[in-house]
Order: C-alpha cells, then structure tokens, then sequence
C-alpha cells in the first residue's frame, strides 16, 4: 500500500458499517494510512456479538466508536458536530428484505435518507472535505440497468445524498463495489460455502459456471477507498469503478483450487450443474486494480485468504 500524503495523518473519518465484510477492511486500510477512524454502529457495541461480527471489529483495529447511530439520527449528527470529521465514508445501508416482492424501494430510500439535509449541513460547517458513498455494480451505470431492488434502492438513495451534498457544496465521490473477495467474508458466499462442503468430504456445486462477474480482492478494495480519501482537490463529484479478476464463474473457481493447490499442496474438486438465472451474463467494472500485474501483491493476498480459510 503507498504512503499516503503526509497531510492527510492525523484527518478524522467517520465510517458507517464498520462490522461488514468490506467495511472492516477498509477501516483498517484508513486507519494504518494514517487516519483516525470512527466507526459508527447502528446498534449496541455488545449487539455485535457473533463471533464473525467480532473478528470483523477486532481486524479494523478501530478505537473510537458511535452507537446507536444510524444515518441521519441525533447521536450522528451529534458526533459529526463535536468531532470535525474531515472525511465522512457512508458504507454501510439498511436495504433488508430487498429480495422480498413486497420491497419497497421508495420506502428504503425514505428511510435511509432521513435528516439527511441535516447530516450534510453538519458536515459542512464542521470542514467536511468529501463524502464518500459505497454504491454497487447491481446499480444503474450508463447504458448499463439496475440488477434487482438492491440495484434500484442503492441509486436511489445516491441520488438523494448527491443532490443534498451538493447543495451544501461538499465534494462527493461515489466507489461502485463489484463481487468482493477475501477474509472476513460471509459462510453463505460462494469460496466459503465450497470450502465447508470440502471440510464434511464432499463435493460442492456450481451452478452458474458461465455467468462472468468482477471478484475484487478486500484489500484492493480497501486500498482504493484510502486513495480517494486522501485526494485533495479534483472533481467535485468523482465515480470509482474499481475492477479485479473478471472471468466467469466456471474460470474463477478454477483460479482459486489453483492457488489452494499452490498454497496448501491439497487438491480440491467442484461439481458443475448449470441452471437458468434470470441473472445477467456480464457484470463488470472498468479500472483494474494496480495489484493485478503485481506478483507479489497477489501472492499476499491468495495467500492470506486461503489460509484464513484454514483449508
């Protein structure tokens, strides 16, 4: 990772949705740039108990925390007042149940947005230089659609924080996040899943072998937030399309036996069952990573996830 200007040590950031899978690694990729960072939870610190939630908060290795206090609400803006936050990172989102028929997206975006105005305005009297905002590649981008409510709630609820950002005139900067890769992640995603079914003797299954997605290593990812929390000056309003092994799904399997093979020495074997998904074939992002052409940055971090995996 570069060494981050000088003039940004020392800034304060304030990060929502710390206790995520990404949002851990980028509080600790901040935090070692040299940043002082606040995690603000939604909920209790003690609600935060699943052994996973608490290996998330113990990596990100942050100090200062906010409880109970959700976009929007009085302990926020009550901290964003006495702190002076030089950079505000909204990661985290409540889009629970957007799988659900009956999701309402005007509703989500209603309930994320709430005292935003309110938020924006205490950032700029307080020297707020940026607001960062987690969207995701489900989003519409361009000629490219919305991918389910997800998609349409994210860009909903950007749409609201862009334009009460810029009423304020607070520079904004907007990182669309494809399929995140690495330690900390979820059981029920794809790598994780297959290596549980290993561990019992068996043989996982894929089945959408020929969909081609983005995988994007955690910590690539966390890097790219640290850069553009760093920048200074620019446009006032960027857009991020950080970008990491695109193949398809059939490919990327393929790619991680192989590391597992060169990391572990053990051979493992998938089973392919295609079905039809109302998915799309391609979904990708644009601006490759830097590490991709870095042996060493690779090595690392195949590395370290396979071995966090305990294979």
């Amino acid at each position: 990772m570069a060494e981050p200007p000088k003039s940004r040590r020392g800034e304060t950031l304030l990060l929502t949705g710390v206790a995520s899978f990404t949002g851990s690694h980028i509080a600790r990729a901040c935090r070692v740039g040299g940043f002082r960072v606040i995690g603000a939870l939604t909920r209790g610190f003690d609600e935060y108990a699943t052994p996973l939630l608490r290996q998330r908060i113990a990596y990100s290795g942050v100090q200062d925390w906010i409880e109970r206090a959700p976009f929007g609400s009085q302990r926020l803006l009550d901290a964003i007042r006495g702190t002076g936050v030089e950079i505000f990172v909204h990661h985290g989102a409540n889009l629970q149940g957007y799988r659900d028929q009956n999701f309402d997206v005007q509703e989500c975006v209603r309930t994320n947005c709430e005292n935003a105005r309110q938020v924006f305005e205490a950032l700029r009297i307080g020297g707020c230089r940026r607001f960062m905002y987690s969207g995701t590649f489900f989003e519409p981008d361009g000629p490219r659609p919305a991918v389910s409510s997800y998609g349409v709630g994210k860009a909903g609820i950007w749409e609201e924080y862009r334009k009460g950002a810029a009423t304020v005139g607070l520079a904004t900067t907007k990182i669309f996040i494809p399929n995140p890769i690495g330690p900390l992640e979820n059981e029920d995603r794809l790598m994780p899943s297959f290596v549980k079914v290993w561990k019992q003797g068996g043989k996982p299954v894929l089945r959408t072998p020929h969909l081609l997605r983005d995988n994007l290593p955690v910590p690539w990812l966390a890097d790219r937030y640290l850069q553009e929390a760093c920048r200074l000056g620019g446009e006032n309003e960027r857009y991020v399309r950080p970008s990491g092994y695109v193949m398809s799904n059939l490919a990327f399997v393929a790619t991680f036996l192989g590391w597992v093979e060169r990391v572990t020495g053990r051979v493992y074997e998938v089973q392919v069952e295609p079905i039809e998904t109302a998915e799309p074939k391609v979904r990708h992002n644009t601006e490759p990573c830097p590490q991709l052409t870095d042996p060493e940055a690779e090595i690392a971090f195949w590395s370290s996830w396979i071995r966090s995996l305990e294979i």
